[in-house]
């Protein structure tokens, strides 16, 4: 059964169809078997480091490094690469090794928890217990240089069509050999011959809220509901936070962006700006000219221009809205290339996750829908002058400064954070 390519972000809720991807089937043995491989490019056994930290990740971030290979069509080659996300083998174990930030490149057999005495990274799990992010591996042999069959698939949920069982997974996965075509199928996993393993330095969700005050410091909070507010910085008009990326404009109109932990640096990424939206791997930007551009994986990657005549961008999952200048919201779904789809007018905030859009009307209502882009509007509350949301989260900043966040389903009850509040931020 095939599926559109650009498709992961349904995948983050729990009601979305599922979906793993897979990048090559990897035979160990073809990489020394290329023939006149280029200075920059390194065979299998001399691949360098990725230039990750191999530390804590998150859920979120593993399934956005995903998305950028299966966006950039990221081609089989067997040979290790600079490409997004770092130097990584572009096959199967490469796909696997750069969503999960490892330090390096591992050959397939690596992953398989009973591979000599098996990597403690990796511990091998039954299907009800995969989560979003894990892997499925089969290896055949018991050492890494013989020629039996090994693959491995990056697990981001079930297929619409399994009902519980725990059985049947949607895959993509690109198994000829300099083709980056990611093709959509089932796999059943009865019968043994797929093997899940969970890789313990993956978190599900990294659980901060931002708020802008009234006098202009950026705080975040990170854990629960109840930890203690960070000061970020001062003399700031916007706070984006999203995954592990925390991104603010400045009163002189400069947007900065840090990834990693509350006290990471930040990096300038340009000046002139009068919005900013982020996501795991998206950085989204409106200039004072009103123009809209968007860049795709690292905080260095180049500028892609969007639309003209915006407003207001924002970006979720696989998804990029825009609202122009005359209250129209506007959102595309895939690759940045995609079609601009008509959403609703008189808006004056737009805010999209992997599986929701929100809006703030010009008569201060808060709107949210679930599912795909053509889904019923839910009406959440009134009287409000600035919302936030995430998959399981709703925020809103009252007229009269009050934050309030609702966890769960969008019919859940609303929770008093902070007042004096300006802006607020989920992730």
């Amino acid at each position: 059964m095939q599926r559109p390519r650009p498709r992961i972000h349904v995948l983050l809720s729990a009601t979305a169809t599922a979906l793993t991807i897979a990048v090559g089937a990897a035979d160990p043995a073809a990489a020394a078997a290329l023939p006149d491989a280029p200075a920059h490019v390194r065979p299998m056994s001399s691949c360098a480091g990725s230039g990750q930290s191999g530390g804590q990740v998150t859920q979120a971030t593993v399934l956005a490094r995903a998305q950028v290979w299966v966006n950039q069509n990221i081609p089989y080659t067997q040979t290790c690469q600079d490409d997004p996300g770092g130097y990584y083998r572009e096959d199967c174990s490469g796909f696997i090794s750069m969503a999960w930030e490892l330090t390096s490149s591992l050959i397939t057999t690596e992953f398989n928890p009973s591979y000599d005495g098996g990597d403690s990274r990796f511990q091998a799990v039954s299907p009800a217990a995969l989560i979003p992010g894990d892997a499925l591996v089969h290896d055949d042999s018991g050492n890494a240089g013989d020629s039996g069959e090994h693959h491995i698939m990056l697990f981001v949920g079930w297929s619409s069509d399994d009902n519980g069982a725990h059985r049947y997974a949607n895959v993509q996965q690109e198994s000829t050999f300099g083709v980056g075509t990611i093709a959509a199928s089932d796999v059943d996993l009865s019968g043994g011959y797929w093997t899940p393993i969970h890789y313990v330095n993956m978190v599900q969700a990294s659980s901060r809220i931002g708020v802008l005050t009234m006098d202009n410091h950026a705080l975040v909070k990170e854990g629960s509901l109840s930890a203690s507010w960070v000061t970020e910085n001062s003399g700031v008009v916007q706070i984006v936070v999203a995954d592990n990326r925390i991104g603010i404009v400045t009163t002189a109109g400069s947007a900065y962006v840090k990834e990693g932990g509350l006290s990471a640096p930040w990096v300038h990424e340009l000046d002139g700006v009068r919005d900013l939206a982020l996501t795991g791997t998206r950085v989204g930007v409106v200039t004072t000219a009103g123009s809209a551009y968007v860049k795709e994986g690292s905080l260095s990657a180049s500028w892609v221009h969007e639309l003209d005549g915006v407003a207001h961008i924002a970006l979720g999952g696989n998804r990029v809205g825009v609202l122009t200048t005359n209250g129209s919201a506007y959102v595309k779904d895939g690759d940045l290339s995609a079609a601009w789809v008509h959403e609703l007018d008189s808006v004056e905030q737009l805010i999209l996750t992997g599986n929701r859009v929100g809006v703030l009307t010009t008569a201060a209502q808060v709107y949210v829908k679930e599912g795909s882009l053509s889904a019923s509007w839910v009406h959440e509350l009134d009287g409000v002058g600035h919302m936030a949301l995430t998959d399981n989260r709703v925020g809103l900043i009252t007229t009269a400064g009050s934050a309030y966040v609702k966890e769960g389903s969008l019919s859940a009850s609303w929770v008093h954070e902070y007042d004096g509040a300006a802006q607020i931020d989920l992730s």
